[in-house]
């Protein structure tokens, strides 16, 4: 059984570093608050009010979830994931809090679109009877990515403007691009989809 769960866990190792990666990105959002506020001189109102604008790329997320219906789940994770790189690192260079908002917001539509993403493509990529194996790695490697901040800050607290480091370091990930494009695969139950067509009219 373990083996199995190995085995499982391998070959769905594209998908969960994605999924890692958009985890590490949404709870990064929030651990930079306190940074934000010193760096913008940000009442505890500012703070929400901020929160609030960036929480509309939820929307985008919505959005570009329904074209993977069209384009592909494959298609949209490395869309996305190309453009959570971008508006990571440059998110660390931002010199205004609008500008911030504004990558921040967009990040969170194209981090939330990993997400969903890979979770859907965990499931069409694996058996029935190995789908929930398939769910615990995704549960796993996101709860392990999203602890990784929570140890930056405490580093990153001591540097001026350190905080901007942990959407720098995004950067990392273009690294492992090569391997996702080979690695990552259409999924088989889109290919199918596609293959068969539009569901034919009445005559």
């Amino acid at each position: 059984m373990a083996s199995n769960a190995w085995s499982v866990g391998r070959s769905l190792a594209p998908l969960l570093g994605l999924n890692a990666f958009a985890a590490y990105l949404m709870t990064a959002q929030g651990v930079v608050t306190p940074f934000l506020a010193t760096t913008w001189n940000l009442s505890d109102s500012e703070i929400t009010f901020l929160a609030g604008v960036i929480s509309l790329g939820a929307l985008g997320t919505v959005v570009l979830t329904r074209l993977a219906d069209r384009s592909g789940r494959r298609r949209l994770l490395l869309t996305s994931f190309l453009a959570a790189l971008v508006l990571s690192v440059a998110s660390g260079f931002a010199e205004s809090l609008a500008s911030y908002a504004l990558l921040q917001l967009l990040l969170l539509a194209a981090a939330g679109s990993i997400q969903v993403g890979a979770s859907v493509a965990v499931s069409e990529q694996t058996a029935e009877s190995e789908r929930p194996v398939g769910q615990s790695w995704y549960g796993f490697t996101a709860a392990l990515a999203s602890g990784i901040p929570f140890f930056l800050a405490p580093a990153l607290a001591g540097i001026a403007g350190g905080w901007r480091w942990m959407w720098i370091a995004a950067a990392l990930m273009a690294l492992v691009g090569p391997f996702l494009r080979r690695a990552l695969d259409e999924t088989r139950r889109f290919e199918r989809a596609q293959a068969a067509g539009p569901p034919s009219g009445r005559g």
